[in-house]
């Protein structure tokens, strides 16, 4: 894998451009093994996106501070095949952090990606979103089930989405080893969820959905998804 990233300017949002092609990500970084497509809808087009771990030459993961987005092993080439302009879901991501407060969406940088010899095209070189001190800055308690990161997903979910598809996978803490306590404590959380929003009051000041709910950040969250148009956030 070779990602030349694009040349440009400081954009006006948080994150940055990266000015040249001096940085690179090289296969001796990164094996077939550490390799595989990722996404949901985007699962099955002709422009796939990919998810990456980078390690070295034992197989171990290898952190690595790509184009100042700070030291992890996980990263995605989103190949933004839906967003044909190739801005969409960069704005989106760069003016939801904008936003400011506790907002955190992914970095991403524009490269070009070469896979096994192949041109593939412009794609986002983008953060993994999990728990990380450069990601998604949350303490995870230990095993107590009381912090996460999760995902909708199709498959090796967690907890079934009960008002749409799919359902909930763990990102973080790490699903491998979760134990019984924190597997409780988190479906916990979901059951009391669920449960407000599909109560006979979910605005209900003390039961409502906004006792389980970040008011201010879910606001911003809707915002974005209709200012980008983006048909996922509703549908799935």
């Amino acid at each position: 894998v070779t990602a030349a990233a694009a040349a440009g300017r400081r954009s006006c949002s948080t994150s940055r451009w990266v000015s040249g092609c001096s940085s690179r990500v090289r296969s001796r970084r990164c094996s077939c093994s550490g390799r595989s497509c990722c996404g949901r809808s985007s699962l099955g087009a002709p422009k796939p996106q990919y998810g990456v771990e980078l390690q070295d030459e034992s197989g171990a993961a290898l952190s690595t501070n790509l184009f100042g987005m700070g030291a992890e092993a996980d990263w995605v080439f989103n190949g933004m095949y839906f967003d044909r302009a190739l801005i969409r879901n960069r704005f989106g991501y760069d003016l939801f952090t904008a936003f400011g407060g506790s907002n955190y969406a992914a970095e991403s940088r524009y490269c070009w990606l070469t896979l096994n010899g192949e041109d593939r095209g412009i794609y986002a070189l983008a953060e993994k979103i999990k728990a990380d001190d450069d990601r998604v800055m949350i303490d995870l308690d230990g095993d107590s089930g009381r912090s996460f990161v999760v995902k909708l997903d199709d498959s090796d979910y967690l907890y079934t989405n009960r008002l749409g598809y799919g359902g909930w996978k763990l990102v973080s803490p790490n699903p491998d080893g979760l134990s019984a306590t924190a597997r409780d404590e988190i479906t916990s959380f979901f059951d009391g969820w669920y449960h407000a929003m599909e109560s006979g009051d979910p605005y209900d000041e003390s039961t409502g959905v906004w006792t389980w709910v970040d008011m201010d950040s879910f606001v911003d969250l809707v915002i974005i998804e209709e200012f980008v148009k983006n048909n996922d956030a509703w549908f799935l």
